[in-house]
């Protein structure tokens, strides 16, 4: 389980310094998606630890306070990680499904912590235009990142 979840830290700082670079201001969130494979795929305990390092990782690359990402990510890896054996995945509409609703979650996680730290942590708000494009971007990226990692099922996920 511990060689698993580094494999997916890995991929994932990898694809934080990725998501350094951008095209027209649009990001996929690879981070996010590669939270949502190893969680969905591996359960509740490792989606926490998976999102907890890799919001650590993604901390230390970000201006974000420290433990921030690690929050939001440990909480969505484990609502996620819940739905193992519960959800049976189609491998086009629930990554799809999964991506949207994250970043929908994602956006409210930092509402809320805007709403305690408002000169630290921006906000999302629904009316703008970025919000919308995330979550069509992430939404159309996660089952790319699904369909890659899925090649790579044995490093990623445990056996049962």
């Amino acid at each position: 389980m511990i060689k698993r979840i580094a494999l997916a830290v890995l991929c994932v700082f990898l694809g934080a310094l990725l998501q350094s670079t951008v095209l027209f201001s649009i990001r996929l969130n690879i981070t996010l998606a590669v939270v949502l494979f190893t969680s969905y795929y591996n359960g509740a305990v490792s989606g926490v630890l998976t999102g907890f390092l890799s919001g650590i990782l993604v901390d230390f690359l970000s201006p974000a306070p420290l433990g921030f990402n690690a929050l939001m990510l440990t909480v969505i890896g484990m609502g996620v990680g819940s739905l193992k054996g519960k959800i049976f995945i189609d491998t086009l509409l629930f990554p799809v499904f999964l991506g949207f609703i994250a970043v929908l979650f994602k956006a409210f996680f930092f509402l809320i912590m805007h709403y305690y730290a408002p000169l630290i942590i921006p906000s999302y708000t629904a009316s703008e235009f970025p919000l919308w494009i995330e979550c069509i971007v992430t939404a159309l990226g996660t089952p790319i990142i699904f369909v890659l990692l899925n090649h790579f099922k044995a490093f990623f996920v445990e056996p049962r």
